[in-house]
């Protein structure tokens, strides 16, 4: 897990691979984490592992049309913003009740971010994931928190490019996300790519 956290995660929090993959390691370290939290092990105390929940926060895209009014995560690396967005929702919702008392304003800000994207654990999730995401919204996952929008701003991402906003406050916002990094380990070439929503 340290391994992992030390070599697969970028100054920024982002992890190195795109963001289906990102999704699916993310799952599965927090899972980890989860299990292994009672017995002394807290690697939610890590600042590294707050940050791959972070970076989520900075490059969340504006409310979109194509994704039914939500916003999603970019589609940067492999596959598209379908298949990205699945369960990063309630992945969000999780940690929120994780950090809850430990950091209530990053919890809020999570909660916030989990109805932005989308309420209910399920949210398109289907076979093994669903059951993995179902069992551990039932189980660990306070769906009740309170909500607080994150303070999104345009922002240098070290490790990763940057993100330009515009337009939060009148309905219109518009999201620029610059891949501008070589840190990328999974063999794709997409530094210097934009993403425009």
């Amino acid at each position: 897990f340290g391994l992992q956290l030390q070599h697969l995660v970028g100054e920024c929090g982002n992890w190195c691979e795109g963001v289906t993959y990102a999704r699916w390691s993310i799952q599965l370290l927090t899972h980890y984490a989860l299990a292994v939290r009672d017995s002394g092990e807290d690697w939610f105390a890590d600042p590294r592992f707050k940050d791959l929940y972070r970076f989520l926060l900075d490059s969340l895209s504006p409310r979109s049309p194509v994704h039914g009014g939500k916003r999603t995560a970019p589609a940067y690396g492999s596959y598209g913003d379908t298949i990205a967005v699945r369960g990063f929702s309630s992945l969000l919702a999780l940690m929120a009740t994780v950090c809850r008392s430990t950091d209530p304003q990053f919890s809020a800000e999570l909660m916030w971010a989990y109805h932005e994207m989308g309420d209910g654990p399920f949210h398109e999730l289907h076979g093994p994931d669903l059951v993995v995401e179902t069992a551990t919204a039932a189980l660990f996952t306070d769906f009740t928190l309170p909500a607080s929008p994150p303070i999104l701003k345009s922002r240098g991402l070290p490790g990763f490019g940057a993100v330009f906003r515009h337009r939060l406050d009148d309905g219109r916002e518009t999201c620029l996300i610059a891949r501008a990094s070589p840190f990328w380990p999974h063999g794709h070439t997409d530094a210097g790519s934009f993403f425009l929503y």
